[in-house]
């Protein structure tokens, strides 16, 4: 449609399992609770999951199952591997950007932009920006 983008800005992830999935990215923790959803950016969706646009789920389980050491030959022969893969639930969440059409915005008029605009605020300044503006006065 013309005048219109989808955006993909986060995935969110739902952790089925009946165990917390933690783990990290760029310094900021992402706990996965059974039973939750939660959206997290798409790179950190990538270095947990290996998830990106376009990317085939046996690539997102193979990235999976060895970041969580799910890839261990017991893991792997009771099938749990799987299993627990199965219980993740990853999602892209899509934003829609859409424009704005003369016809759909309202008509401003003079006293409708006072009303939106706040009041001056007051300028405070400093000694340290006073002690600058003097030494520009001084030294021209």
């Amino acid at each position: 449609m013309i005048g219109e983008q989808q955006v993909i800005q986060s995935v969110r992830v739902t952790n089925t399992n009946d165990f917390k999935i933690v783990d990290r990215f760029d310094g900021v923790p992402y706990e996965f609770e059974p039973g939750k959803g939660l959206a997290i950016p798409l790179d950190a969706a990538y270095h947990i999951f290996g998830w990106s646009h376009g990317a085939t789920d046996e690539q997102v389980f193979a990235h999976t199952q060895r970041r969580f050491g799910w890839n261990t030959p017991a893991m792997i022969d009771a099938n749990r591997d799987r299993r627990f893969f199965s219980k993740l639930k990853i999602e892209p969440v899509v934003y829609r950007m859409v424009e704005v059409k003369p016809d759909d915005q309202p008509e401003l008029t003079e006293q409708t932009n006072v009303d939106v605009l706040p009041p001056p605020k007051k300028v405070y300044r400093n000694k340290a920006a006073e002690a600058i503006d003097e030494a520009i006065a001084r030294d021209g």
